[in-house]
Order: structure tokens, then C-alpha cells, then sequence
């Protein structure tokens, strides 16, 4: 096996970059064999090497994923994209709902790998993405039509008073079974239900514990459906789910229980963000304020405040998972375009502080061998550009821990960094430009040049007459902040541009701090050192393949 070094180079600071690799690994990953149907699971430490498909997962899951992010990337930054890779995603998503007929996206037999009559509920999030981003970048009206069959199942399957599945009734119209999620005991003592009861007794008590990961991960690409349609039938359903999950799911405590929201970490950060994206639609301040009560209280429970968060609830390391960043990241970027003052901050240090520096753009560490299984050929080549499960300081959580980059993730990520260009630049008022992420970003009013790679020297060249704000970043000097080419004065968290002219080069002096902060994590302490809103330092003793440099060294 290639050796393990005690660093890996990343990028923190160009979600472009990001983006552009990000996409190579949704057009390499396929079984050529097996009508190129997408890979899910990935291993890259010497245990269980290599890539391998999933009952559940394959066929539906991570099409979902992929067709939102390579849809969504041609969008932001018209990156090139594979059209066979297009076509078969597409291929695959309307043989998860063709093949049966059940409403649902069904299931694979992984001996034949050919559909099977049974669904699992966990896929509807992902499969409703492969549809919206079908419809909103491709107008594909066979997948309006899979959308509203969907929309309509869940619609008669789904009791608003118990949050569960209507199973027997699912089961008479179509003689199918659903996959349940069966909890081990500790899980069922955790959620309250006694773990010696008959399996189909714990099926029936789970619609709570399970809503966020079936139904309350689904709202938000109903609410991107509505965007890209105005299909009201989505919103009608997203909001529904989002009063059952306001009323039933969400503990009145705001903290994080098992007995409520379940152990899928992912499924609970994907309903944080649905909400986030529904309250920003219908323009509803009380669940953006909901919201922001749980972020501040039950997701500490299971992430850190720059956006790392434990892969599922059960664990004992510090093993995470890119797609929970993502959503606590797209939660963040809603609540700040709504006005909550430090989550375009937070977005930020999620962003520079652990989302982008977690992303394999360094493979030395992994094998590259071309042999005649595709499962495990050229698996650095492959992996390049992924994201997956890391830890805070970096790929793995001690030595001969397994490492993991599997595919569904890299989807997520990209989705979710395709809205970090959307929303770093948004209009402010009739005529106004705001700067919300300190990235390199332009639109037709201005090009914002970032300070993190100019010593803290940010520029704006105005290109069209505009008003103009730019947040100012934690860990500045503000009382050292000098601005060149016009006026300008700072209120709350952000800088006022007065009196820009087409033409004009303003030069704004950022003296960030250096702020050393220790992380306490469920008896793991942890200790960074932020420039701004950027890690440059962490105590990594003793850990390999680490994002930043190690401070405990020094």
C-alpha cells in the first residue's frame, strides 16, 4: 500500500476549483458491465478495498445526487459534463419507478442487479433531486410526470398523525413491501421502544424516529420542484410535512434525541436544511426562528460550529460526513439571506474551516494500479475530486482506520457548493449588491477580488452603477479597517460602499486576528487556530493525512 504522510495538500479557499473537480469522480465511477449503473459504497484503506453496489442505494440514491450536482454545476459555472453520464443517470432514475410501477423508486436485486418490488423510503429525497434537476435544467416532462407520481404517492401513503408510512395500505394497492430501518437494541432503548418487541411492533412505533430520515429529508427538493415549476401540489405537500415535523418530530427543548430524530445524522442535517429552504420560500419567519433555536442547541450535540458532524449518532470517534456539512452549510447560507446575522459568517468558516480542505485532491495516499477490475482499478484517478467521511483534522481518524469516499457524497457536496456561488453575491434592495462570502466571485455590477490570498487585501472594481455592502469577517480589527475609493461606515456585520462610480477600483484593508479556540466533543478536545474565518493551524499530534498545518508541533 502506498505510505500515509502526515499532511495532505488542500484547497481552502476556491469552491470553483471545488466544483470543477468535484464533478470528475459523478463521470467515473460506473459499472460498465451492468448497463453503467453508478457505484455507492467506496473503501480506499487496504479492509474491504475498492467500490460495490447497494440494495438500496445504487440505483436511485446516487443518480439523485449526481444528476442534482452535475445539472447543477453546468448551471453555476457550465462546467463539461459527460452526456452519456446524463443519460444513463437519467436511465436509471426512470427504471426505479418503471420497472414496478409502485410509486415509489424501487429496490435492486444485487445478484442480478435488476429492479425489485420492494422500496425503501430513505431514497425519496435523493430521487426527487433526479427529477427536479431533470425538469429545472433539462425541461424533461417525463420527469414532471415521475415528480407528480411521487408527490401523489406520498400524499396517500403518508399518516400527517403518527409521521409513519401507511404500510398495510402501500401493501394491499401493490402486494410490495417496504424497507423498514429496524434499529439495534441500544437504538431502541435510546428511542424508548422496548427491545424485545416483535420486529412488525417496532415498524409500527417508528414513524416519529424515522420521519427525518424519510419524510422530513425530502421537503427540500420538493421545495426546489416548486422553484423551478410553481407546481403547487409541492408546496402543499412540503409544507404539510414541515407542520408534522414542527409539532411531532422537533423536540420542544430544541435539544437532540434519538427518540425523536433518530440516529442517521445526515437525515436530520438534510431536514434542517429542507426546512431552511421552505421558510426562505413562503417567507415564514417562525420556522427560520425554529430553526435557528435547534442550530444552536441540538446540532451541537452532534457537529462543531465549522461544520464537522459525527457520521451518525452512535459513534465514538470523530468519523463525519461531507453531506451533513453541506446541509448545515445550505441552512446557514438560507438563514442569512433572510437577515440572521452570523450565518453568512458561520457559512463561511464551514466552508474555509473543514467543507473545502476535506475534499481528495491529494490521492498520493491511495493505490492507482490498473488491473482487470473495475471495482478497484485506477482507484486514485477515481477518487480524485471526492468527498466523504473525515474527521476534523483530516481523511482519518487514527491509524488503520478505514478511510471512505463513498460516491452519493460528492453529490451532495457539489450541490451544495453549486449555492455558495449562487449566494455569494445576491442583490441587496431595488439597485444594491451585497458581498455575503469572501470568495472571488463577479456579476454585471462588480468583481470581488477576495483578502485571504492579498495579506487581507480585498478589491472591488465596479462595472455597473450599484450600492454596494460587503460583510466584514470574524476575527477582523474592525477599528483597523481602511477603505481606498470611496466613502464608507459599518453597521452590524456588514461595510457600506457610498459614492461607487462605474469604473472604480475600491482597495479594502482587512487586519485579520489570529484566535486560537479548544473544542470540546464528547470527551474528544480539540484545539485550531483561525486567521479570519480560515484554520491555519490545528493540533494534530500523532494523526496523518491532516488538513493544516500542526500547531502542537510548534
Amino acid at each position: 500500500m502506498t505510505e500515509y504522510s502526515k499532511y495532505v495538500t488542500v484547497n481552502q479557499r476556491d469552491p470553483k476549483k471545488a466544483i470543477q473537480a468535484g464533478v470528475l469522480p459523478m463521470q467515473r465511477n460506473y459499472d460498465s458491465a451492468h448497463d453503467n449503473l453508478p457505484y455507492f459504497q467506496n473503501i480506499v484503506s487496504p479492509q474491504d478495498f475498492g467500490d460495490a453496489h447497494h440494495a438500496s442505494y445504487s440505483m436511485s440514491h446516487v443518480p439523485g445526487r449526481w444528476l442534482n450536482a452535475l445539472l447543477n454545476a453546468q448551471d453555476v459555472l457550465d462546467v463539461k459534463v459527460d452526456e452519456a453520464c446524463i443519460e444513463a443517470l437519467r436511465t436509471w432514475t426512470y427504471r426505479s419507478y418503471e420497472s414496478e410501477n409502485l410509486g415509489f423508486p424501487a429496490m435492486l436485486d444485487l445478484q442480478t442487479l435488476q429492479p425489485i418490488r420492494r422500496i425503501d423510503l430513505h431514497n425519496m429525497r435523493e430521487s426527487m433531486h433526479a427529477l427536479f434537476a431533470l425538469v429545472a435544467y433539462r425541461q424533461d416532462e417525463h420527469a414532471f410526470e415521475l415528480a407528480k407520481t411521487l408527490i401523489d404517492s406520498v400524499n396517500r401513503y403518508f399518516d400527517p398523525q403518527t409521521c409513519a408510512f401507511r404500510y398495510d395500505t402501500f401493501h394491499a394497492d401493490t402486494g410490495a413491501e417496504e424497507q423498514y430501518y429496524t434499529p439495534n437494541s441500544s437504538m431502541r432503548r435510546s428511542m424508548g421502544i422496548d427491545p424485545d418487541l416483535p420486529q412488525q411492533e417496532v415498524q409500527k412505533r417508528m414513524g416519529v424516529p424515522l420521519f427525518a430520515r424519510t419524510f422530513g429529508r425530502y421537503i427540500g427538493p420538493l421545495v426546489k420542484l416548486y422553484r423551478a415549476t410553481s407546481y403547487e401540489p409541492a408546496l402543499q405537500q412540503a409544507l404539510q410535512l414541515k407542520e408534522a415535523c414542527i409539532t411531532q418530530v422537533l423536540p420542544a427543548d430544541n435539544s437532540y434525541t434519538a427518540a425523536r430524530l433518530g440516529a442517521h445524522t445526515h437525515s436530520v442535517t438534510a431536514m434542517l436544511s429542507s426546512l431552511a429552504q421552505l421558510g426562505e420560500v413562503v417567507h415564514d419567519e417562525a420556522i427560520m426562528q425554529r430553526l435557528v433555536a435547534f442550530m444552536e442547541n441540538g446540532l451541537q450535540e452532534i457537529a462543531l460550529d465549522f461544520g464537522w458532524c459525527l457520521e451518525g449518532d452512535q459513534r465514538q470517534d470523530l468519523v463525519g460526513e461531507v453531506n451533513n456539512t453541506s446541509d448545515i452549510m445550505e441552512a446557514c447560507l438560507c438563514l442569512g439571506g433572510v437577515g440572521f446575522e452570523g450565518y453568512y459568517a458561520r457559512a463561511e468558516r464551514i466552508l474555509r474551516g473543514h467543507f473545502l480542505p476535506s475534499q481528495a485532491l491529494d490521492t498520493s495516499f491511495i493505490p492507482n494500479d490498473d488491473g482487470p477490475d473495475e471495482r478497484t482499478s485506477r482507484m486514485a484517478w477515481r477518487v480524485y475530486g471526492a468527498f466523504g467521511f473525515p474527521t476534523p483534522l483530516g481523511h482519518e481518524d487514527s491509524p488503520g482506520s478505514r478511510i471512505s469516499f463513498n460516491w452519493d457524497i460528492t453529490g451532495g457536496a457539489v450541490g451544495g457548493l453549486c449555492e455558495v456561488l449562487r449566494r455569494s453575491l445576491t442583490q441587496w434592495g431595488p439597485d444594491g449588491v451585497s458581498i455575503n462570502l469572501l470568495f472571488d466571485c463577479e456579476n454585471e455590477f462588480l468583481r470581488f477580488r477576495n483578502p485571504y490570498d492579498r495579506d487581507g487585501q480585498a478589491s472591488i472594481t465596479v462595472q455597473q452603477p450599484c450600492h454596494i455592502r460587503m460583510r466584514i469577517p470574524g476575527n477582523t480589527n474592525r477599528e483597523g479597517i481602511r477603505v481606498n475609493g470611496c466613502e464608507s461606515y459599518q453597521a452590524g456585520e456588514w461595510l457600506y460602499l457610498v459614492g461607487t462610480q462605474p469604473g472604480n477600483t475600491i482597495d479594502i484593508a482587512l487586519p485579520f486576528e489570529e484566535q486560537v479556540r479548544t473544542y470540546t466533543f464528547r470527551g474528544h478536545k480539540l484545539r485550531f487556530t483561525w486567521r479570519g474565518e480560515e484554520v491555519i493551524a490545528a493540533d494534530s499530534t500523532g494523526k496523518r493525512l491532516c488538513f493544516f498545518p500542526d500547531s502542537s508541533a510548534k
